[in-house]
């Protein structure tokens, strides 16, 4: 019997997770980045036990990556904790006193769960 809160390894196919956002919204381009920088990345997933289906982006597993992908994220003009304060960011990562401000879900079509 598998744990469903159990964190899964995966390799993430994002191209496509925009297909549904405007792409005139003010944050397309970067999300745009985003998903072509996290697309064919190893990470760890979660089952979502709110969002139905989906899954809660944990991490990559490239550490290095992970970090940048997270600043990335940061900037988003709506969410972001960190729009243009790289030094901060770096800090609060380093001392371990990051958390993002939410969380991230993946639809199951970019997610290809690796592990059983």
């Amino acid at each position: 019997m598998r744990d469903d809160m159990a964190i899964r390894e995966a390799k993430l196919k994002t191209l496509n997770m925009l297909k549904d956002i405007d792409p005139d919204d003010a944050d397309y381009c970067l999300w745009e980045k985003i998903a072509a920088y996290m697309d064919g990345e190893m990470a760890l997933v979660i089952e979502s036990s709110a969002e139905d289906g989906k899954y809660l982006f944990v991490a990559l597993k490239d550490k290095e990556k992970d970090k940048e992908l997270h600043y990335m994220m940061e900037q988003d003009s709506r969410f972001g904790i960190y729009i243009d304060d790289r030094e901060q960011f770096d800090e609060d990562w380093d001392s371990n006193n990051y958390e993002p401000d939410g969380c991230h879900y993946l639809d199951p079509g970019n997610v290809e769960i690796l592990d059983g």
